[in-house]
């Protein structure tokens, strides 16, 4: 199951219009959650400010400030990279 983390803050219009396609898409295709309010940690305020939503897939960069529906669903559904040991042993 593929991991979502949302950064966010309080009154920001762009983070709730992002949480609604989190949400509507979470209906659909499963994942895990975990949103953070920057505001409650003065390092990741620093990192972020106001370019934010950040919505980060398996710890990767995935949007920022919009979220596109049909994108951010074919991340999800996406197969995930083999762990280095699971490698193809090639001769």
């Amino acid at each position: 199951m593929k991991e979502v983390l949302f950064y966010t803050r309080s009154r920001c219009c762009l983070c709730d219009d992002a949480l609604v396609v989190v949400h509507a898409v979470r209906a659909t295709v499963p994942f895990s959650l975990q949103i953070l309010d920057i505001d409650e940690d003065p390092a990741l305020v620093a990192a972020y400010g106001d370019k934010i939503p950040v919505i980060l897939v398996d710890g990767r960069l995935h949007a920022k400030y919009r979220l596109d529906p049909v994108a951010f669903a074919r991340c999800l559904e996406a197969p995930t990279a083999p762990a280095l040991d699971e490698s193809p042993v090639t001769p």
